[in-house]
């Protein structure tokens, strides 16, 4: 039933959806290993908008190697960029989290705001990003 009414939702949305499905030998993030150097299955739903808008879902499988056997993560973002001739500029939110977590203690779980920047110099283009993750460990 919940796959029909997404199906539906992304009928009426104006726009283009991408989906993905991968596997990668090691799914690492900021230099570190979140499969513990195994292979990972991995999967996404993007969604680009009028107007710079885009959102999307993504996942991954993980292993932690911790006591509930942590093994899925899920982020879902949302966005908007804006162009001012050969300017950029963006904003996103992203969300992302481990549903199935099971033990006490500290959660994975975590909020990140982002800002992009970039401006094109005929074959260059210089960009920065800046993101802010509240209460990271």
């Amino acid at each position: 039933m919940s796959l029909l009414c997404c199906a539906a939702l992304a009928l009426m949305l104006p726009g283009k959806f991408y989906p993905s499905i991968s596997f990668t030998s090691d799914y690492r993030y900021n230099g570190v290993s979140y499969s513990q150097r195994d292979p990972a299955p991995q999967a996404s739903l993007h969604w680009i908008g009028p107007h710079g808008w885009y959102a999307g879902f993504w996942t991954s499988g993980v292993d932690f190697n911790d006591p509930g056997n942590t093994s899925i993560e899920g982020d879902v973002y949302a966005g908007r960029t804006f162009d001012f001739g050969r300017t950029r500029l963006g904003g996103e939110v992203l969300c992302t989290f481990f549903p199935d977590k099971t033990f006490r203690g500290p959660t994975y779980d975590f909020l990140q705001l982002k800002v992009r920047a970039s401006r094109s110099f005929d074959a260059l283009t210089l960009g920065a990003v800046a993101a802010w993750t509240p209460e990271a460990s």
